[in-house]
């Protein structure tokens, strides 16, 4: 929803921190790979290939700019990159939050690809579409729960207050319907295909940790706006 923009946005900042430049990472080349171009660092989660291709030349970008990188200018780049290629002003309240910080994560394309999953689209998503975007506000719910694995159902069973057994029964489904967030199974079945991804990641052994703690945030916080969402439209 593009109300929930700004809080997006703030989501992803706290989680993506400021400066950092390690030898190690990638997205602080350049290049885009270790030791290819320029090391300049990564600022508000910008690494060096994206402010590369915003401003348009590598001869212009070294460490000094990216460190003077501002919150609007990262805002700016987040919100071209991201949140409008993802159609999150479209997307429901709390579904926005887990498409665009994953996206910003792990970029547009596996975002796309784990909603195309989490939907059953059999066509590759490079890019969002409105058959995508048609059929993730279709799905059915039969169909969302076969999407979510134990852990995460047992995460959603918590946060209703239900009996966490890792089975969505009956008891499950009155408690999803009682509790008026639209999206909440979506929410989680993007859960699971997220952790999935990232478990797959090559850097998963380093950086999974975090990862996951990211992801568990972002669940939260995304059922925190889903509630909020049914009293902005009572």
């Amino acid at each position: 929803m593009q109300s929930n923009l700004n809080q997006c946005l703030s989501f992803t900042e706290l989680r993506e921190g400021l400066y950092q430049c390690r030898r190690n990472d990638a997205g602080n080349w350049t290049g885009g790979r270790i030791g290819v171009g320029k090391l300049i660092g990564t600022m508000r989660g910008i690494s060096a290939p994206v402010l590369v291709e915003w401003l348009g030349s590598k001869a212009i970008v070294d460490a000094d700019v990216m460190k003077a990188l501002s919150q609007q200018a990262a805002r700016d780049i987040a919100i071209s990159r991201y949140w409008r290629p993802l159609w999150c002003d479209r997307l429901l309240s709390g579904v926005d939050l887990m498409m665009f910080d994953y996206g910003f994560n792990a970029g547009v394309y596996g975002a796309l690809a784990c909603l195309a999953d989490v939907v059953g689209y059999d066509h590759n998503p490079g890019q969002m579409t409105a058959p995508l975007l048609d059929l993730s506000d279709r799905i059915s719910d039969a169909d969302l729960v076969k999407r979510i694995d134990d852990d995460w159902t047992r995460a959603l069973q918590r946060q209703l207050r239900v009996s966490d057994d890792g089975v969505i029964g009956p008891v499950t489904l009155r408690a999803v319907h009682a509790s008026g967030v639209r999206g909440l199974l979506t929410i989680f079945a993007l859960a699971t295909r997220q952790e999935q991804a990232y478990r797959q990641m090559s850097d998963f052994r380093t950086s999974g940790r975090g990862w996951l703690v990211r992801l568990n945030d972002r669940v939260n916080m995304a059922v925190v706006m889903g509630r909020k969402a049914i009293g902005a439209a009572a």
